[in-house]
């Protein structure tokens, strides 16, 4: 799935998805990067998948695909499942924050999720 997306260009896309001729995952064998599960059992695997993420160019834009593109499994921008989801829900945070507070600058404390949000300071 991911050899896939990688070489095949969307023609509709321009140079949107540019990004995906320089990921450090290009020549990396797919299923690295699609751990059948988060436990224990699979730390290797996710291990070694998070490294080519950590030495790659353009994890950040393979992020906000993964983001962008609601993808719920695998290793995508140096991130798993889980910690996209988690990303969606402080970003879900913020925008309920800033819409309930007029406008007005809020922050998450995105290492400490259950702490909840907090006005910035400044």
């Amino acid at each position: 799935m991911l050899e896939q997306l990688l070489a095949t260009p969307d023609p509709t896309a321009g140079d949107e998805y540019a990004w995906r001729n320089a990921a450090a995952c290009l020549n990396e064998d797919p299923e690295l990067f699609f751990p059948e599960g988060e436990s224990e059992r699979y730390a290797p695997q996710i291990d070694a998948a998070l490294s080519v993420c950590a030495a790659c160019e353009v994890a950040e834009s393979c992020l906000r695909y993964a983001l962008e593109t609601e993808q719920r499994s695998g290793i995508w921008g140096g991130t798993t499942a889980t910690a996209r989801r988690d990303l969606e829900v402080v970003a879900g945070r913020v925008r309920t924050a800033v819409t309930a507070g007029n406008g007005q600058v809020v922050a998450a404390v995105a290492d400490q999720p259950d702490v909840g949000l907090r006005r910035a300071a400044g």
